[in-house]
């Protein structure tokens, strides 16, 4: 095992202030602090290692108040950058400013409007869900990013800035567009997140207590015991009829499953929550939630394939 110097980095932590006095070094080569070169890496957190060996790694010292025990211990993270800060708040900012300048250089593109929400659809949002799921970033700072998006999506596809975003992302609407919400994708992947740490094969990650954090507004961890006790409820209550579906066109709800088929369950749970407030909010439209009272409309899903086939001056601006 061999130690490379200009890939690790360095950081003394003194009565839980940084100092940048002190300089390490390995073979003769300074270790650069954590100060002067972030680092960001690809891999995993391993709290329970003592020495790090990896090509992208942070070597962390800590000094415990005035005594010279060295703590080492192996940080990395899933694409997260590590600075002198040890705060998410600066890498939460330099999210948002690139979601900003991705939105930008599509609007500048010169491409149709319906191209432009093709490329946020499947480009743009894909890409900023990581970053939000590897940093603690509040509710709120997602929701005022959805308000960004979905003010650019009403300009490309010609709608009316007045327009709800129910209408944009309503699973349940009369007629369904094929856009999903930065929200909703949001707070479901953190649901998912809460499952994993919980139910771990690890036991020493299942007993960690591992908090999801997403800010005061919106509590990960209520909003997954509120999927819980749903899906308790569906299975106490079992197979109902469904409009004029029989019994047994739907599937029994099942009891006590684990694994990956219990993450499914608990984020359908939650998108279902979503769709539920989504709705009782489109009640409360006089206007634009006029089709919750239409009784014999047939809904419709809108999918990309019929906006390709499209007349350009239905999804134009101009």
């Amino acid at each position: 095992m061999r130690f490379k110097p200009a890939k690790s980095r360095s950081m003394v932590l003194k009565q839980g202030k940084v100092e940048d006095k002190f300089c390490f070094y390995m073979a003769g080569t300074a270790i650069a602090t954590v100060t002067e070169k972030p680092v960001k890496s690809l891999g995993k957190y391993n709290p329970t290692c003592t020495l790090c060996s990896t090509k992208a790694c942070v070597l962390v010292t800590a000094f415990v108040k005035h005594n010279k025990e060295l703590i080492a211990k192996k940080k990395k993270s899933l694409g997260k950058v590590f600075d002198s800060s040890l705060k998410d708040s600066t890498s939460v900012q330099s999210t948002c400013a690139d979601l900003d300048g991705w939105l930008k250089s599509v609007d500048k593109s010169g491409l149709p409007g319906k191209f432009k929400a093709w490329v946020y659809q499947h480009g743009v949002l894909h890409r900023i869900l990581w970053p939000l799921l590897v940093y603690a970033v509040p509710v709120s700072t997602v929701e005022t990013l959805e308000r960004k998006v979905s003010n650019l999506l009403q300009r490309w596809l010609g709608l009316p800035k007045s327009l709800s975003s129910i209408e944009l992302y309503g699973c349940n609407n009369k007629l369904h567009l094929p856009f999903k919400s930065l929200e909703e994708e949001f707070k479901v992947t953190r649901a998912r997140e809460v499952v994993q740490y919980r139910d771990s094969s690890d036991l020493k990650v299942a007993k960690a207590g591992i908090q999801v954090r997403t800010g005061r507004k919106w509590r990960m961890e209520e909003a997954v015991q509120e999927a819980e006790a749903r899906l308790r409820h569906r299975s106490l209550v079992g197979v109902v009829t469904r409009g004029r579906a029989g019994l047994g066109s739907f599937p029994t709800p099942q009891k006590n499953t684990r694994g990956k088929e219990r993450q499914r369950l608990v984020q359908e749970e939650v998108r279902a929550a979503i769709e539920e407030a989504r709705s009782c909010k489109a009640v409360g439209m006089r206007h634009q939630g006029a089709w919750t009272r239409w009784e014999n409309a047939v809904e419709r899903k809108v999918t990309w394939t019929e906006i390709w086939k499209a007349s350009p001056h239905l999804t134009s601006p101009h």
